[in-house]
Parts: C-alpha cells; sequence; structure tokens
C-alpha cells in the first residue's frame, strides 16, 4: 500500500542557502515495492549583497542572483566575462597567455562563411576547446576524404547545433581559434588519431576557455537553453526571491547510473572527464543556467557565493581538488586511485578507448611524480596500486553486459581497466596512503619484471599486449560460491576454513568465478602481497593476496581474478607453514 507522507525541512546559514524540501515516501518496505523518496528543492534567496536574518529559527537567507534563464543572452555573456576576469587572478589559474597551438583549429573568421579547417605552424595564439557529447548524432567530421575540402571551407549548414552554438559563444567572447576533436582530428587515420589523441593533456590545458555542452546528450543537442519556468525566481518580497532549487550536482546511484544524469549528460561520458580536469578554467552549458570551474572556485550563475566542493550540491568532479593535487606529490598516490575509482564508472562509446581517454590525466601526473606507467598502474606504487577491487555486485549486475572481463582485449588481468564497471580501493589502503607514518607496512612480493607494449607512439595510450613477472609465497585453495537470499554471492575458501579463517576474509572477485558454482569448485591461487598493521586502539593485521588462475592463453602464465584480504591476530603463522615460495608471470 502506498500512503504519502509530507514533510518540509528548512536549513539554512549564513554560507549556504535555505532549502525546502517536500517529499513523500511509501510505507511498504518489501521487495518489490522500493521506497519512493521525491523531494522538491525550493532555494529562498535575497538579492541584498549581505545575508538577511528571517524572523524564525535564527535562520540566514543567503545572497543569490536572478539568472537571466537564457544562456545565449548577453546578461549570461556577462556572468562568464565577469567569471574569467576573476579567475585570471587565482593562484593556480593564472593569466590567459597565448600557447602553442594544436596541430589543427577551426579558424571560424567573422562571419558563418568563413569557417575553415588551419594546420598550424607551431605558432602561439589563444583558443578555445569544446569539451561535447557525440551521442548517436550524424556530425560532420574530418576524414581523408574531406581533409582537403575542410581546409578551404566548413559549410555551416552541415555543422551540427552544437558546433554551430559554440562557434557563436567563441566569437562573442572576441576569439579566432576553435578547437573541436571531431573535426581537428582525422578520424578514420590511426596514425594521426593516435598521435593528436596523445596530445589531449597539451591541447585541453593550453586552451584559453573550455566550453563544455553540459546538457546536451549529443551534438544535435546544441549549446544553449532556456530555463524551465520553476527555476525561474518569483520575487515573495521587495529584493526575496524563490526558485526550484538548481542542481549542481550527478550523485551516484546503487549500481552504476548516475542520478541526475539526464540532466547532465558531459558528466557521464569518460572522455570529458580528463577534459574538464585538464582545462584550467570550464564554463559549463547546462539546462538552466551557467556553471563555472577553475582551479580555484566552482559557481554557478545563480549564486553569489562558491559553490562548496565538500557540501551536499558539490560537483560531480572539482578541479580545485585535483589543482591541489597535483602540487603536492606526496597526495598524488592518493589522488590517482580517485581518479581511477570516479573515471572507471564512465561510460565509452569504444571499449578500446580506456587508456587513450585517461592518457592526457596519466601525463599530467606523470610529470610530477616521474614513474614508469604501467597499464593504468604507477611502478612506484605498484604492489598498492595493484590492491583494487571492483565494487561490490550483486547476480544481476554480473550477468549484465557492463560487468566482467572486457571483450576484446584492452588490458592485462592485473590491470583495473581489463575489467567493465567501477573499481575501487578498501578504505584501510587510503588510510595508509593518506598517513603512511601510521601504519606499518611490510610489502610481501618482489617484482622481477613489467612489461606493456603500447599499440602505437603513446605509451600511455592503447596497449597491444603486457605482462608482470612477481615473485613471493603463493598457497591454492579451493573456492565454492552459492547464492544468497539476498542476491549476493557467498565465497568459500576451503584452505583458509580449514586453518581457522572462517569469516576473516573477503574474497572481492573481478570476473563472475561461475566455475566455482560447481563441486568440486575452482582452484585458486593466492599471492601474497602486502600486509598493513593497523594503528591502535584497533591494531588488526590485514593481509592482501593477488587471487590468481591458471591461464587458458598462455602456457604456464597465470590472470588475475580478484583480491583477498584476511584479517587476524596475531600474524597467521600457518599460512607460510603451507605456502611455497614462486615466481609467477601474470598476464
Amino acid at each position: 500500500m502506498f500512503s504519502k507522507s509530507h514533510s518540509i525541512v528548512l536549513q539554512g546559514t549564513r554560507t549556504r542557502p535555505i532549502e525546502l524540501s517536500w517529499w513523500y515516501s511509501s510505507s511498504d518496505r518489501t521487495e518489490g515495492n522500493p521506497v519512493h523518496d521525491l523531494r522538491l528543492g525550493i532555494d529562498l534567496f535575497t538579492t541584498k549583497v549581505k545575508c538577511e536574518r528571517l524572523s524564525f529559527k535564527n535562520q540566514y537567507m543567503y545572497a543569490g542572483t536572478l539568472t537571466s534563464g537564457d544562456t545565449s543572452s548577453d546578461a549570461s555573456l556577462q556572468w562568464a566575462l565577469s567569471r574569467l576576469e576573476k579567475c585570471t587572478t587565482h593562484t593556480y589559474c593564472g593569466p590567459a597567455q597565448r600557447t602553442p597551438l594544436p596541430t589543427r583549429v577551426l579558424d571560424i573568421g567573422t562571419n558563418n562563411n568563413d569557417i575553415k579547417l588551419y594546420e598550424t605552424e607551431n605558432e602561439s595564439d589563444y583558443y578555445i576547446a569544446l569539451s561535447h557529447c557525440w551521442g548517436d548524432s550524424r556530425t560532420t567530421t574530418t576524414t581523408s576524404e574531406t581533409l582537403a575540402k575542410h581546409m578551404q571551407l566548413i559549410a555551416w549548414k552541415s555543422l551540427a547545433k552544437t558546433f554551430q552554438d559554440s562557434v557563436t559563444m567563441v566569437r562573442k567572447l572576441g576569439l579566432r581559434y576553435f578547437w573541436i576533436d571531431s573535426l581537428c582530428i582525422i578520424q578514420d587515420d590511426p596514425d594521426d588519431w593516435s598521435k593528436e589523441s596523445g596530445k589531449m593533456a597539451n591541447v585541453y590545458q593550453g586552451a584559453f576557455l573550455t566550453i563544455a555542452a553540459t546538457k546536451s546528450s549529443s551534438d544535435d543537442g546544441g549549446l544553449f537553453s532556456t530555463a524551465s519556468p520553476n527555476h525561474l525566481a518569483r520575487e515573495l518580497r521587495p529584493r526575496v526571491y524563490a526558485r526550484q532549487s538548481l542542481p549542481h550536482s550527478v550523485k551516484w546511484s546503487k549500481g552504476y547510473d548516475f542520478k541526475y544524469s539526464n540532466k547532465f549528460p558531459l558528466f557521464i561520458r569518460a572522455w570529458c572527464y580528463q577534459e574538464s580536469l585538464l582545462s584550467s578554467r570550464v564554463l559549463h552549458f547546462a539546462a538552466n543556467e551557467l556553471m563555472w570551474d577553475c582551479r580555484e572556485k566552482f559557481y554557478c550563475e545563480g549564486s553569489c557565493h562558491e559553490i562548496s566542493i565538500y557540501g551536499r550540491d558539490r560537483p560531480p568532479f572539482p578541479k580545485s581538488d585535483h589543482a591541489i593535487s597535483l602540487n603536492l606529490p606526496l597526495e598524488l598516490w592518493n589522488r590517482w586511485w580517485r581518479i581511477v575509482e570516479e573515471y572507471s564508472g564512465l561510460d565509452l562509446s569504444q571499449e578500446k578507448d580506456k587508456f587513450p581517454a585517461l592518457s592526457g590525466l596519466a601525463k599530467q601526473v606523470q610529470a610530477v611524480l616521474k614513474a614508469r606507467y604501467l597499464a593504468g598502474l604507477w611502478e612506484s606504487n605498484l604492489f598498492f596500486d595493484l590492491l583494487w577491487k571492483s565494487h561490490k555486485r550483486t547476480s544481476d549486475a554480473w550477468a549484465s553486459d557492463r560487468s566482467g572481463r572486457c571483450l576484446p582485449w584492452r588490458a592485462p588481468t592485473w590491470s583495473w581497466a581489463s575489467v567493465r564497471g567501477k573499481v575501487g580501493w578498501s578504505y584501510d589502503i587510503i588510510c595508509y596512503a593518506r598517513n603512511r607514518s601510521a601504519f606499518t607496512v611490510k610489502i610481501l612480493a618482489g617484482l622481477v619484471e613489467a612489461s606493456c607494449v603500447p599499440a602505437g607512439a603513446d605509451v600511455t595510450g592503447e596497449l597491444s599486449s603486457g605482462y608482470l613477472v612477481l615473485s613471493g609465497q603463493m598457497f591454492s585453495t579451493r573456492c565454492l560460491v552459492s547464492l544468497g537470499d539476498d542476491g549476493d554471492f557467498r565465497y568459500v575458501l576451503e584452505y583458509l576454513d580449514h586453518l581457522g579463517f572462517k569469516g576473516r576474509y573477503k574474497l572481492a572477485p573481478d570476473i563472475p568465478l561461475h566455475e566455482a558454482m560447481v563441486k568440486p569448485g575452482l582452484e585458486l591461487h593466492c599471492l601474497a602481497i602486502a600486509l598493513i598493521h593497523e594503528p591502535l586502539p584497533r591494531g588488526g593485521i590485514i593481509q592482501y593476496f593477488l587471487v590468481l588462475v591458471k591461464s587458458k592463453v598462455e602456457n604456464g602464465a597465470y590472470e588475475r581474478v580478484g583480491l583477498l584480504d584476511t584479517y587476524r591476530q596475531p600474524f597467521m603463522k600457518e599460512y607460510w607453514a603451507c605456502s611455497k615460495a614462486v615466481v609467477v608471470k601474470i598476464v
């Protein structure tokens, strides 16, 4: 039975707006009748410079601004220019400078009959880059056949709506050169595509500004928009207004999908992730307003105040957090794990692009770490990078095409890029990375050899092969899997149960272990990687193992299928007595 439950929550401080939330929910929590939580947030704000105290509950209403309701308007343009002017004074953003132009740019001229592709000659100038979703639209692209034609003229009618709007915006900003990937890279030339995609870091870092078509799921969606009437403010009393809350965030829901992804399609695309983080400053064109994201601040058009990157309505991938980490090398290990966790849950149209779509960020981090890049991991932090795990999945999730090993091959099995879906690192490992002096750590394996062969010239791009040779202690066990009533899998490792470890270990599989669902089970080989002593008062001992199976592709080699952690006090002496010293090749 579905019953309405009405509530109003009022909350506000000097630094965040008051929000009234109205929702109703189902009291039936049984399976098949999920609890509904439908909320309508209403922002109350004043256009006065200072916050205004309300007459009840000591609440404060913060200073907001009236949005124009049209992101193509002169008012929106002036807002963007004011943000740009302040951005050039920021420490991490810096003043706008002429930078080397990309290999090709659009010379947009002054009218719609002047647009052409221009091959640069090592000159420097200001240019703007576009971040967009290609979608299913038939976007005009530059190919080997159209290259010469585009060098002469690109017909205005042939441009998708997003491109037309973006050219209009670039002209309003007074710039001549514009970079769009689909027009500035020869799409059917593998050599040109590999070379130019490997320059993404330089392209977006060097751009004067990146324009983001954040509200459009395809190039037919356009850049500009008019706000929904509900998101336009209504005056309640002189200089006091109310409107439906303007969303700025994309929150994870259960599984793989983003809540509000229909409002911010760009934020769920993998290619656009690095485009945003690499850029000095990004102007987002959302459905109801403009948003500004630079290396120090995040603003929306409807607020006088900065949007906190740690608040409830935080932007999805704040640039300021990333910029600070780049100046703190010891923080970069933890930052890289966060990059991988966020990136791994995003969508790719081409599975082979997993490394190319991250190559710009990899180069940026590598310039600071001075470390060897190994299929999404770093050699100088290898044994902790190896401790990634796939996010917990139910039997239904394993059955979907968003889980399991990626086919065709794109990465060795020890790399997080070898699996579909979101991955991450455990809380204990992240705590160690943040405060290494508080933990006692022992590396239990050794690196004998590492090989990653790129498919092209870019060592951070697409791979053709890769393997690791590790030395250490390994034990073998049978694994049996059963399905619980809650839809979760139960993993039983016979050897550890025999040693008294029942309930003291967790197996996180990378892929569905179907062979373990029938007796006698699946034979697994567990290679010890690291041991962490937690600080007091817990003082526990956590040991991590790579879970391997014998490879069906290469004789004598192994493939990773999961990660095992064990918990015990005191340290498990029985393990060392029953394990054996090995040198294994993992492909």
